[in-house]
């Protein structure tokens, strides 16, 4: 049974059990040294990990892939006000292991979320936009949609994220419309929050680190992902008409927001500009939330290298 998690590592600390492998890669120090880095993960979270030794790390490059379980013994070091794990001794692991112990969840039960799925969906009375939410989120994709992570490390990245980000966006878009009623059409939005990220289904494997497989690499990753998938779907259904298809095709493809984020276009509808505002707030605040969680009784979070700061906890 598993004893140490990563979220309880202090400096200092002697650690030996079992991870899983993410981010792995080879280096060289300034001597011409190869060494290895990764991110050893558990269900709590991650921590980067180098192993120096130059034998060791040719050995385990060559044996390892992410996703692989590892058993390690390292010492926790502080490092630019982060910590690290020193790895002295590491070998992949072929024997029997509790998966959920390497798998961060969501804090929302699966019950719940699809409670709430389930009245979004009913929710939306556009005809056209509903028939395509009951045949996209059908079996078996809606399994592999409900238990996905949005993201490998940013946001909601644990089983069940992309339901909960997916969610999180649509109460967001709810908001911003009844600012609007007259201007802003809520069952697109709804349509376009639930489907917005669902090529994440196709770009991230439900394995140990979320690894990304080949295809989203080579070929536009989940936003690309998710407009095939929508243009399928809409193929299949009967006189759904042109001119939505190109509404949802588009706020598929800029939902990022700028194209140096990764948008293929930038929002050109107001629901379009709403969805990609939703994505990025949903994105933004759980990548908060997590850091205070992970904090624990802490005045202040640990540095994040994203948000560039650390997060105060105030007592008022």
């Amino acid at each position: 049974m598993k004893e140490q998690w990563v979220k309880q590592f202090s400096a200092g600390e002697k650690v030996s059990g079992l991870f899983s492998v993410a981010d792995l890669s080879s280096a060289r120090t300034k001597n011409d040294k190869l060494y290895l880095r990764f991110k050893a993960i558990d269900r709590t979270g991650s921590i980067e990990s180098k192993l120096w030794d130059e034998e060791l790390a040719k050995e385990c490059l060559s044996q390892l892939a992410n996703g692989d379980i590892i058993q390690l013994i390292g010492i926790v070091e502080a490092y630019n006000q982060q910590l690290q794990l020193n790895v002295k001794e590491c070998r992949c692991f072929d024997g029997e292991y509790d998966l959920e112990d390497f798998l961060p969840a969501s804090p929302v039960s699966a019950k719940a979320l699809q409670t709430q799925l389930e009245s979004a969906i009913t929710s939306v009375k556009n005809v056209f936009m509903h028939d395509l939410l009951r045949g996209i989120l059908t079996e078996p994709f809606l399994t592999q949609y409900s238990n996905s992570p949005a993201a490998q490390n940013v946001h909601h990245a644990y089983v069940r994220g992309l339901l909960e980000h997916s969610l999180e966006v649509a109460r967001f878009c709810w908001v911003f419309a009844s600012q609007y009623p007259a201007e802003v059409d809520r069952d697109l939005l709804t349509t376009g929050a639930l489907i917005h990220d669902m090529g994440k289904v196709d770009e991230y494997q439900c394995l140990p680190g979320f690894p990304i497989v080949e295809r989203a690499r080579l070929t536009g990753g989940h936003i690309v992902m998710g407009r095939d998938r929508l243009k399928a779907e809409i193929a299949q259904l009967e006189s759904f008409p042109e001119a939505l298809a190109l509404v949802l095709e588009h706020m598929l493809v800029s939902h990022h927001g700028l194209k140096e984020w990764g948008a293929l276009e930038e929002p050109s509808t107001v629901e379009a500009i709403i969805l990609s505002q939703a994505d990025l707030a949903s994105a933004r605040i759980n990548q908060a939330v997590n850091l205070v969680r992970q904090a624990g009784d802490s005045e202040w979070t640990e540095y994040n290298s994203l948000m560039r700061r650390k997060l105060w906890i105030p007592n008022y």
